[in-house]
């Protein structure tokens, strides 16, 4: 696995954390945010491992395929997540609302990459 793909993991697990954290203390109806939350973070790191393995089977094609390929890819994705949400909506586990802001973690994760780089290598090389 690359550093990138593991560092943003961790954030989206650190968020998982602090949310669930916040859900629990802060908010009403705990359970159904909770478990929206849960699987909104799951579906951002899913994705987030979807849009690596596609980025890179993409890099080894021709431009034209690589464009198709992405936009499948992509189209499936958002496919998948669609039918997560109307599975969430129909059969009343978790919170819509909360799975949404869960799947936030996906660009928060990408957004901190960088920061969460710098310490995971200062932890790295502390313990190894």
């Amino acid at each position: 696995m690359s550093s990138v793909l593991i560092d943003m993991i961790i954030t989206d697990i650190l968020y998982l954390i602090l949310g669930e954290a916040v859900i629990w203390i802060f908010l009403p109806n705990k359970n159904a945010n909770a478990i929206g939350f849960l699987i909104g973070v799951i579906i951002s790191i899913a994705s987030t491992v979807h849009m690596k393995i596609t980025l890179e089977q993409s890099l080894h094609q021709l431009e034209k395929m690589a464009v198709l390929k992405s936009i499948f890819a992509y189209t499936i994705r958002m496919f998948v997540i669609a039918i997560i949400f109307y599975g969430m909506y129909f059969t009343g586990v978790g919170n819509l609302i909360a799975g949404v802001i869960g799947m936030l973690a996906l660009k928060l994760s990408a957004y901190f990459q960088s920061f969460t780089h710098k310490i995971m290598k200062k932890i790295y090389k502390k313990f190894m």
